[in-house]
């Protein structure tokens, strides 16, 4: 998972300007802002006196190239290759740049709206359904009656369950009736109460 915030001196390792494409060579798509590996660990951030909000961006074309070209019609990504970005990418905490450059019409290109279409069918059909509607909830730990393990499933974003301050491991409990199938799990936080979750684990009973 990609942390959100970084050591403030991050600020000035990437001039936006002095970094914007020039030409279509193949590696804006690939140009990275800084050569580190670990941008925002703990241990990064422990050193530092000043962080800043600075969310990851992942950067592709829905073509080879990063502008319109005829002979790049029928080499548009696939449905399965732009889901399996989706996924990896918002899917880890990321922003999603998918580039979708207009043809000489000034327009996208059918194969390329397509797609689109496709892909945001397939995301709403995948992520539509919501099991933990249906299930029984409870937490370990519980900040207030405000903030109890049930305004999780309550569709209002507005509300959150958290622990007590100083609680570094809590534990969230669902339980169906009857036994459920599924293969993927979201998770997210009141970002405005900023960035708290460091590591999860999933546990399933049967």
């Amino acid at each position: 998972m990609e942390w959100s915030v970084v050591p403030a001196s991050l600020r000035d390792n990437e001039k936006i300007q002095e970094k914007s494409q020039q030409a279509d060579d193949g590696e804006f798509a690939t140009r990275l802002g800084s050569d580190e590996e670990d941008l925002g660990s703990r241990e990064v951030l422990s050193r530092t006196d000043q962080v800043v909000w600075y969310p990851a961006e992942v950067n592709t074309s829905i073509r080879p190239g990063w502008f319109f070209h005829d002979h790049e019609n029928d080499q548009v990504k696939s449905v399965e290759h732009l889901m399996d970005l989706y996924e990896r990418t918002v899917g880890g905490n990321t922003t999603f740049l998918l580039n979708l450059p207009p043809d000489r019409r000034g327009l996208i290109h059918e194969n390329d709206a397509r797609t689109m279409k496709e892909l945001g069918e397939r995301i709403h059909r995948t992520y539509s359904s919501n099991l933990a509607d249906g299930a029984g909830i409870a937490a370990s730990h519980t900040l207030s009656a405000e903030h109890g393990a049930n305004v999780l499933t309550d569709g209002n974003s507005q509300t959150f369950w958290r622990p007590a301050e100083g609680v570094e491991q809590a534990a969230i409990e669902l339980q169906w009736d009857e036994a459920q199938t599924f293969n993927r799990i979201m998770l997210k936080e009141y970002i405005r109460q900023g960035q708290r979750i460091e590591k999860f684990q999933i546990r399933l009973v049967k």
